[in-house]
């Protein structure tokens, strides 16, 4: 009897260690699959000017496919904060543009917030494309939301 509940506890103890190990290594290297092929999707960059606000979101295109999605601090989702407001009621809606074979992909972010009317289209990728080194940067926190 003894015996059963050591081997038990030994058994949660090494599943509980496998998963913190598990989670430790995606919270590392997030990474989002496409979710028609499931294929790692690439962060697109824009050639930005020093009047545009930074983006609070990326852009990731799958490879592969027509698809492209935002991201919020490595999480696929639709709703970012807006520029204008610095509330996170941007919406944003992504599409992959056509280019030729071989050429590196683009897309287009169209941000439209709810609460304060701000509207924007944003194309981003192409010759500027993002490197692997560059996935996972630090998106700025607004500097208006900050706690001081």
């Amino acid at each position: 009897m003894l015996g059963g509940l050591i081997v038990g506890l030994l058994a949660l103890g090494l599943i509980v260690w496998l998963w913190t190990r598990r989670t430790d290594a995606l919270a590392r290297h997030p990474s989002i699959d496409c979710p028609t092929c499931r294929q790692p999707m690439r962060a697109l960059s824009e050639a930005t000017d020093d009047d545009d606000p930074p983006r609070g979101y990326e852009v990731l295109a799958c490879p592969t496919c027509d698809v492209a999605v935002s991201a919020v601090h490595a999480v696929a989702s639709a709703w970012g904060y807006c520029p204008a407001c610095m509330q996170r009621s941007l919406q944003i809606q992504c599409a992959k543009l056509p280019v030729a074979p071989g050429r590196p992909p683009i897309a287009r972010a169209e941000e439209t917030c709810h609460l304060c009317g701000h509207e924007r289209t944003r194309t981003l990728g192409g010759a500027a494309e993002a490197s692997p080194a560059a996935q996972g940067r630090v998106i700025p926190f607004p500097a208006a939301r900050r706690r001081r």
